[in-house]
């Protein structure tokens, strides 16, 4: 399997999640409605619906992609083959979420 180019792909499992959550106060609608009259699940919906919109959002301003870099016997090199000062690498490095620590 080819890894991501890009961070925050498991964000589209909230997004998944939110999407089964739709589709269940969906299918819930009535009994919902019934609890107390104030809200049905087709207005659930549609919230769940806004909140997987908002998470992608979310994900596409967070995300850092991870082709700039590739590793060689060298270190940290650009893929035209020049070196990265310190100040890019650990810059790099960083935008892993504290999965490498500098």
């Amino acid at each position: 399997m080819v890894p991501s180019r890009y961070t925050r792909g498991r964000d589209f499992a909230a997004v998944a999640g939110l999407y089964v959550l739709a589709k269940i106060v969906e299918a819930l609608d009535r009994p919902i409605f019934e609890l107390g009259h104030i809200v049905s699940g087709h207005t659930l919906t549609h919230l769940a619906a806004a909140g997987a919109s908002y998470w992608i959002l979310r994900m596409l301003r967070k995300r850092r992609s991870r082709t700039l870099f590739h590793g060689d016997s060298r270190g940290l090199r650009r893929r035209d083959g020049s070196a990265n000062s310190l100040r890019e690498i650990r810059r790099v490095i960083s935008g892993f979420g504290g999965i490498i620590d500098p």
